[in-house]
C-alpha cells in the first residue's frame, strides 16, 4: 500500500517536475532522474550492508528520512550526486547536463562492480 502511494505521488508529481531556468527539463532527463531514484530507493528497501543516501551540495539527504516529494526536488537541481556505500565498495554517480543539447551524459562507475 504505501509503495502504491509513493508511486502515485510519484507520478503526479512528474508531470510538473523540473524547471532549469525558467525552460523544462526534456522527457529523457525526467525519465533517467526517476530511474535512478527508484534505484536508490530499491536498494535501500533490499537492506544488507547497503546505505543508500542522495547527497546534494555535499548535504547529505537519507532516503529513509526523506518524503518523496523533496527527494524529487533534490533530483529537479543539475548538480545531483547520488552515492551507493557498500562494505568494499562505493559507487559515485555524477549526473549533469549539457544544457545546449538537452541529455544526459554517460554515467562513470568507480569501482568495477556493476550497479
Amino acid at each position: 500500500m504505501k509503495g502504491a502511494l509513493l508511486l502515485l505521488i510519484l507520478t503526479l508529481s512528474l508531470g510538473s517536475i523540473a524547471q532549469d531556468n525558467g525552460r523544462k527539463i526534456s522527457k529523457e532527463r525526467e525519465n533517467a532522474l526517476t530511474k535512478i531514484y527508484f534505484k536508490a530507493l530499491n536498494r535501500h528497501r533490499k537492506g544488507g550492508n547497503y546505505d543508500s543516501a542522495i547527497y546534494y551540495n555535499n548535504k547529505l539527504i537519507d532516503v529513509k528520512s526523506t518524503e518523496s516529494r523533496k527527494i524529487m526536488v533534490i533530483f529537479q537541481k543539475m548538480d545531483t550526486y547520488l552515492m551507493f556505500n557498500r562494505t568494499a565498495s562505493a559507487y559515485k554517480l555524477g549526473i549533469s547536463t549539457l544544457l545546449q543539447e538537452r541529455r544526459i551524459t554517460a554515467f562513470r562507475k568507480q569501482t568495477s562492480m556493476a550497479l
